[in-house]
């Protein structure tokens, strides 16, 4: 699973200032499939990335990762 929150938490840092939590999480699910080969458990696994990595985030950033 870290390879997937690699890229997950790489993808989340680099735009949610700039992207709508709906972008952002499709942008998540491509990277997940290109580069992990994850289909139908795109889901699933940013689900999990959103709670392990809450308590990493503050303010802004906090809600923009609740809003995926």
């Amino acid at each position: 699973m870290d390879k997937y929150f690699w890229t997950l938490d790489l993808l989340f840092r680099s735009n949610w200032q700039d992207c709508k939590p709906g972008q952002l999480r499709n942008m998540m699910k491509k990277y997940l499939k290109r580069d992990h080969d994850v289909f139908d458990g795109a889901d699933y696994i940013i689900g999990i990335y959103k709670t392990d990595f809450a308590h990493q985030y503050q303010g802004d950033a906090l809600e923009a990762l609740d809003a995926l």
